[in-house]
């Protein structure tokens, strides 16, 4: 057993030195690479993955004091890019294992042909130019009533509670998921989400469970008329191929979308008012170009991101929390 281990590490070590040495004669045969800037000289496979260590924002800094404020860098070609399905791997919390939930779950599956027919389906269903230029009225009233409710607890002297108003993203989502608006706080349906919601997700699936059903019955009624939505579709891809989808797999997927939804929006939200608080200049800068841009008092246009950069608003904090926020769906390097 030691010497088997012994040849391999041996094998593994005259491995790197060939790689080394076959990448030097590359380099010295391509006269490109010596028009590049400087910078520090990769690793074999890794490249310069370590410099960058696990805040990247300031390794980058330090290196371009070293530097050049323009430096280059190998990001592991090798092991991101060309073989990255065999030295990838996600990291699955302990609480994604009950109800087999990491076996259909679009964030925990590795990339498999599964994955990319949850993903096309995603694709097709939510993020085409389509689906969101049709919901775009939606989001437009839901953003004019998010204002009212803010300015009806200005006038009230009450507080406003952002991750409760960040509620009303639900719209974008179940609107086209369930074609039911579940951010009406009138509705039943509606309170026993945001419950479930703020209580860690307990109780989603029940919940889930019981809008399948719903629609299921709805549909074999003689009267039902097809709302063509992302259920409508889910459910017909189910009934032409029970093993591509089946219900435990379209709720999977909703706790998956509605979690990343609401809870990933409400979170960010939170944390830019927070830091905007702290600093009652950059709150005061992002006032005013927000009125010189939108106007006070009109409504607020989807148009009107491409106008507002908030330099006021710009925050390092606010950044680093929005990178790791937007990349909450773990996918480490196991080398």
């Amino acid at each position: 057993m030691d010497f088997f281990c012994f040849c391999m590490v041996l094998l593994s070590l005259f491995s790197v030195l060939l790689f080394s040495i076959t990448q030097a004669l590359q380099s010295k045969a391509n006269p490109k690479r010596h028009l590049l800037p400087l910078g520090p000289k990769p690793f074999p496979f890794i490249g310069n993955l370590l410099e960058l260590g696990n805040k990247p924002h300031q390794s980058l800094t330090k290196l371009s004091q070293i530097y050049d404020p323009i430096i280059t860098l190998q990001l592991a070609k090798q092991v991101l890019r060309t073989h990255d399905q065999f030295l990838s791997n996600r990291t699955i919390p302990d609480a994604f294992q009950a109800y087999d939930f990491r076996q259909d779950s679009l964030p925990c599956i590795p990339p498999s042909a599964k994955w990319r027919s949850l993903r096309q389906i995603c694709n097709s269903q939510l993020f085409a130019a389509k689906i969101l230029k049709a919901n775009q009225p939606n989001r437009r009233i839901k953003v004019q009533e998010l204002i009212s409710q803010v300015n009806e607890s200005t006038v009230n002297s009450e507080a406003v509670v952002i991750g409760r108003a960040a509620f009303t993203t639900l719209i974008l989502l179940s609107r086209i998921v369930f074609s039911v608006d579940l951010a009406n706080s009138s509705s039943e349906m509606a309170r026993e989400f945001k419950e479930t919601v703020c209580g860690l997700m307990e109780g989603m699936e029940q919940l889930f469970d019981c809008m399948i059903s719903q629609r299921l019955a709805s549909r074999k009624a003689h009267d039902y008329v097809r709302t063509n939505d992302m259920l409508d579709t889910l459910l017909n891809i189910s009934e032409a191929n029970s093993e591509d989808m089946d219900k435990t797999k379209i709720r999977h997927m909703f706790l998956a979308l509605f979690a990343a939804g609401t809870d990933t929006t409400s979170a960010t939200l939170e944390w830019a008012m927070a830091e905007l608080q702290r600093d009652l200049e950059k709150l005061s800068k992002t006032q005013q170009e927000l009125e010189q841009i939108i106007g006070k008092g009109k409504p607020v246009e989807e148009a009107d991101q491409n106008n507002v950069r908030i330099d006021g608003a710009h925050d390092k904090n606010l950044d680093d929390f929005i990178f790791v926020n937007s990349h909450q769906v773990p996918f480490p390097i196991c080398l």
